[in-house]
């Protein structure tokens, strides 16, 4: 089995400065991901060792400014 996400990964305060078919169109909580852009990894990865059952796999999207400029929040359970 495998888990695909898109959390919430826009820096709060990058949020005006996105393309405007999606700034307008996507609820701001689909796109505000806190100050950083990790807020909802940061409540979903500490979780996944109680919800997954062995041998899944999950996979989330990460925004390119997140990789290069933020501290790993990811392991393997």
């Amino acid at each position: 089995m495998v888990i695909v996400s898109n959390p919430p990964m826009s820096r709060s305060g990058a949020i005006a400065r996105l393309e405007p078919e999606v700034r307008q169109y996507d609820p701001r909580l689909a796109l505000d991901g806190g100050e950083d852009g990790l807020a909802a990894y940061r409540e979903i990865i500490p979780a996944l060792p109680g919800l997954l059952a062995p041998g899944v796999l999950i996979a989330l999207e990460l925004g390119q400014a997140n990789i290069l400029t933020s501290p790993p929040v990811t392991g393997r359970f």
